[in-house]
């Protein structure tokens, strides 16, 4: 500031409550008015002094003049502050903007932009005013946080080059890019360094590290990438690439943390990742975008401007697309209900006709799972009252859109030329969401229908027909086809590299087909005292083997899924083998009493065959990884979960081996 500035009698000292002109904003010094305005526009005593532009010239508001007494000056300020040595959630009031500066208001601020679903109109923190008012006044009257993307920048690379080496930090992220990425089918190549999104790509790819290095380096990378989420989570105004973090850090679980590592739920950090897109409104980019395109239609040409605004609509619409998919699968088959909700718009506005190229191939997978978990999500809604013919009509509705999608991803994986083992996954995705809504269909059947039977005197699954048709026992058989499928898919995925690169809950949903069928076999022994015909003992096995192949450490989500389906079919063979022994002179009835009577105590023992990996007795934990599909073994090992052991007893004595899977599950 000019000498004069301070000592002049005629300057007054501007009031906290007035604003301070957008030059002395920015460079944080005093902001004062002459007593008058000249000749012309006003002008803050500093910029008029200086000779330099004053936003006060185009304003037509002017700051009033208020008397003091004398004018007090501003306590010396030390001319830089020193970087944090270690971001940390305490000291995140290092990059905050100081008071004066969160709450100034422009009157130029206040007037609208034109709109954009991600374009702010303009008080303190970005809130639009004009939509969102009460929000925007919580933004002006209250001190949030702003985030300094640039120190933070500097921050993350420094505090970075204490824990990889720059050919390391490539290296992975190359790796990230190259197995990783394809399962967000986002576009490929993506512009703009993003601390947040940069330190969720190398935490996941550091799985690849060797074991002693991961062992040092994964805590901190953990840490350090905890801190900055904590900071983005927190900021009102998230940026794209930060929700993208999100959703990365909800898909893939950190491996090989030590005592660092923690449990989490994906499901609670995708559900802050939605909060934050509706906070950025990426949920409006699609609609955005219909718009633009009638636009275009409408003007029969194609502008600069609107083409570069359809460029980064479409970029936007897609990270919302790819944020609901990751929400749904996250959220399917646990009883939580997305926050995000799918609309016509978001089904159609990407053309998935077309797969000729790697971002094309992308767009298709984004549409096709977007369908197939919408059309899961409503049938899952499905329930059955009292009136069959209506609940019958609506499963049937949705089982004919699911043929529909399968029709159109069973032949992807071998026409497609680019990254056409990612398309072998459609399979698996849709034939278990179809065995979710199947096994959801018979439960909802036997609740209704076994007070009726148990008025028969019949079984439910008897008492559940149709026209005629024993539709218990038609889904129960296509239930157990599904779940063959999924395993027989998995041990046919081409490459164990990318298998194992998939997020933690596919595994889940291979696990889940696995326990299936594991229960079906118990429950039709129990019941019978048989065994299951059919290759179900070697896909069991197979995919035990597969899974362990793609595991890249004891804590990965696939051992961990293959640990669980080797202890259920070391439980189921520990029963056979035991009950097989039991004396002639045993009742049936007798017998089945016992395994009854001993079930409880029987899943809670380690088996005496089956070796963990290290080639010692696993020491299983029952839970899964925390995500998606959730399955307990306490509860799995009730018959009743699977529906019971006398419906898959009689379903056994009536399964034909020679239906093709087709019947009931392709379209012609």
């Amino acid at each position: 500031m000019p000498e004069g500035a301070s000592s002049s009698g005629r300057n007054q000292k501007r009031p906290k409550s007035s604003q301070a002109c957008s030059s002395c904003r920015k460079h944080k010094t005093r902001c004062e008015l002459l007593d008058g305005p000249s000749e012309g526009p006003y002008r803050c005593h500093r910029c008029n002094v200086l000779n330099i532009s004053c936003s006060f010239e185009s304003s037509v508001f002017a700051p009033p003049l208020q008397q003091s007494p004398s004018p007090t000056p501003l306590p010396p300020r030390p001319a830089f502050l020193p970087p944090p040595s270690r971001i940390s959630p305490p000291n995140i009031s290092n990059t905050v903007t100081p008071e004066n500066d969160t709450r100034s208001v422009k009157l130029e601020d206040l007037l609208p932009l034109p709109p954009k679903p991600w374009g702010f109109v303009k008080v303190p923190g970005g809130f639009d005013w004009l939509t969102t008012p009460m929000l925007a006044m919580q933004g002006i009257t209250t001190i949030r946080p702003q985030l300094d993307e640039d120190q933070l920048i500097g921050d993350v690379n420094a505090s970075l080059a204490n824990i990889l080496s720059p050919e390391s930090v490539n290296s992975l992220l190359n790796i990230f890019e190259s197995i990783y990425s394809p399962w967000l089918n986002l576009q490929p190549d993506q512009e703009g360094d993003c601390p947040m999104l940069t330190l969720a790509r190398l935490l996941v790819a550091s799985r690849h590290l060797d074991s002693v290095t991961r062992a040092a380096v994964v805590p901190h990378l953990q840490k350090l990438t905890g801190e900055v989420l904590y900071r983005h989570l927190f900021n009102p105004i998230p940026s794209p690439k930060s929700i993208q973090a999100v959703i990365i850090l909800s898909l893939w679980s950190p491996i090989g943390g030590g005592a660092q590592a923690f449990t989490r739920d994906g499901r609670l950090l995708i559900a802050s990742g939605v909060s934050m897109a509706m906070n950025l409104r990426l949920s409006e980019a699609v609609e955005y975008v219909s718009g633009l395109r009638s636009d275009m239609k409408k003007d029969q040409g194609v502008s600069s401007t609107i083409t570069s605004d359809l460029e980064d609509a479409m970029d936007k619409a897609r990270l919302w697309l790819c944020l609901m998919n990751a929400e749904s699968m996250l959220c399917i088959g646990t009883g939580r209900v997305p926050l995000s909700r799918r609309t016509e718009l978001d089904l159609t506005v990407i053309d998935s006709k077309s797969y000729d190229t790697v971002e094309s191939a992308r767009d298709m997978r984004l549409s096709l799972i977007g369908q197939i978990f919408e059309v899961t999500e409503t049938g899952l809604r499905i329930h059955f009252s009292s009136e069959i013919d209506q609940f019958y009509k609506e499963v049937l509705g949705v089982l004919l859109k699911l043929d529909d999608l399968f029709r159109l991803v069973s032949p992807l994986p071998v026409v497609v030329d680019h990254e056409s083992s990612y398309f072998h996954i459609l399979r698996i995705y849709h034939h278990t969401c179809r065995l979710l809504f199947v096994q959801h269909c018979l439960h909802e059947i036997r609740r209704v229908v076994i007070v009726d039977s148990a008025r028969q005197n019949r079984p439910w699954y008897i008492v559940a027909e149709y026209n005629g048709v024993n539709i218990a026992m038609h889904w129960g058989q296509e239930a157990l086809l599904l779940a063959d499928d999924i395993l027989s898919s998995t041990i046919s995925q081409p490459e164990s590299n990318q298998l194992g690169s998939a997020p933690d809950n596919f595994f889940a949903m291979v696990c889940f087909a696995a326990t299936f069928i594991v229960m079906c076999k118990i429950s039709v022994y129990r019941r019978n005292g048989e065994h299951i015909t059919g290759s179900s003992d070697g896909l069991l096995a197979k995919v035990i083997d597969r899974l362990l192949l793609a595991a890249c450490h004891p804590d990965h989500a696939p051992a961990k899924c293959a640990q669980l389906i080797r202890k259920l079919v070391a439980t189921y063979e520990a029963r056979t083998m035991k009950y097989n022994k039991v004396p002639e002179h045993l009742e049936p009835q007798a017998m089945l009493h016992n395994i009854s009577s001993e079930r409880t105590s029987a899943i809670n023992q380690e088996p005496e065959s089956g070796l963990g990996m290290d080639g010692q007795p696993p020491h299983f934990d029952a839970s899964l990884p925390s995500h998606g599909v959730s399955l307990d073994l306490n509860r799995l090992m009730n018959s009743d979960v699977m529906i019971d052991s006398d419906f898959w007893a009689s379903f056994m004595d009536n399964l034909s081996t020679d239906v093709q899977y087709g019947e009931g599950v392709q379209s012609n």
